[in-house]
């Protein structure tokens, strides 16, 4: 499982590739400022002595609140590009957390709870 540390640099990873799509100086300067400001969170984290890693279903979760926080920011701007640039972010955030909530369903556990007990 990856750190929140880790989660916080893929987020800046996402950003700046965001940023990179568009061709617009105003919504490519916030999303770089982003990058930046998560990048420090994560350094910022890693400077702690105790660094955990989460459960999926907590990161799937994270996942889910990072795409809300675009959906949110999308709703509230007037620019066409911006809003289409945020979208594909929370898109790209809800399938993160759709796959990871697929991998946390172990069929071997449904498995184990349906065989019948032996006396």
């Amino acid at each position: 499982m990856p750190s929140l540390a880790q989660i916080y640099e893929d987020h800046a990873e996402d950003c700046i590739r965001a940023a990179a799509r568009t061709d617009d100086p105003k919504p490519r300067d916030e999303l770089l400022h982003l990058a930046i400001k998560w990048r420090d969170d994560a350094q910022a984290l890693r400077c702690e002595a105790m660094q955990w890693s989460l459960g999926t279903l907590r990161m799937a979760q994270i996942y889910e609140d990072h795409a809300e926080d675009y959906i949110l920011a999308a709703a509230r701007t007037n620019d066409t590009k911006r809003r289409d640039v945020l979208l594909d972010l929370a898109v790209q955030w809800r399938d993160e957390a759709e796959a990871l909530r697929r991998g946390a369903a172990r069929p071997e556990v449904a498995l184990r709870a349906t065989k019948p007990t032996r006396p």
